[in-house]
């Protein structure tokens, strides 16, 4: 089967199939080499790229099993990357408007993100690299194909524009595993899916996660200077 309308016929079970067993392979992963990474940070990084790499592993290896062939990745104009950079500071807005929101109406939700929480493991440019391949690099990339090239997709197979985006916005929040994201990332997501139901193709959704993960990135190292 070719073509993102490939996924959007999978059974619902294969979606989450493939999200269970890229969690329980990361979390196997972790404990596996938990013994031989001593410092934090390192643990913290080899969760980051672990959870990443196993998300991307099953989705391909579960689309390939089902003889499916996306077109995520398929050739877009120019125009489109540069509406990706302008999503992204967007989304980077409506998500920090959100979580304003958030903080003001609910101030025990505490955030739990470890460049935040835990700012000391991020002073050496080792750590600082890295984190950023990590955060704009792979992240992004990942998550743009399983939520939206398959679960928004698939979501898109049976509900209209707005309801798919809003479902894979909410379980995109909550993948994240941390209460004070979950309605920021959610907006994100929702924002996310539509520009990949717009263009066609994940290029500009990338772009646009990219953009958006480096500006977070670079307010939270600026905030650890003293």
């Amino acid at each position: 089967m070719r073509g993102s309308e490939s996924i959007a016929r999978l059974p619902g079970s294969d979606v989450a199939f493939i999200w269970i067993l890229a969690e329980l392979a990361a979390g196997l992963l972790q404990v596996a080499l938990g013994p031989l990474l001593h410092a934090p940070v390192a643990r913290l990084l080899a969760s980051y790229f672990l959870i990443a790499g196993t998300l991307l592993a099953a989705t391909l290896w579960w689309l390939s099993a089902r003889s499916v062939r996306p077109d995520w990745l398929a050739r877009v104009s120019p125009l489109w990357l540069l509406a990706g950079l302008g999503a992204g500071v967007v989304l980077k807005l409506a998500g920090g408007a959100v979580a304003l929101l958030e903080q003001l109406a609910l101030p025990r939700i505490v955030p739990n993100n470890p460049v935040v929480t835990q700012p000391a493991l991020f002073r050496d440019p080792v750590s600082v690299a890295l984190l950023v391949l990590a955060v704009v690099g792979a992240a992004p990339l990942v998550e743009e194909i399983f939520y939206r090239g398959v679960l928004f997709r698939w979501l898109r197979g049976r509900l209209g524009l707005a309801a798919a985006a809003g479902v894979s916005g909410l379980l995109f929040g909550a993948a994240h595993f941390d209460l004070s994201l979950l309605l920021p990332l959610a907006v994100v997501g929702a924002g996310l899916a539509v520009l990949y139901e717009r263009a066609r193709s994940l290029w500009p959704c990338y772009v646009a996660h990219a953009c958006l993960n480096a500006v977070s990135l670079a307010l939270a190292l600026a905030a650890l200077r003293p």
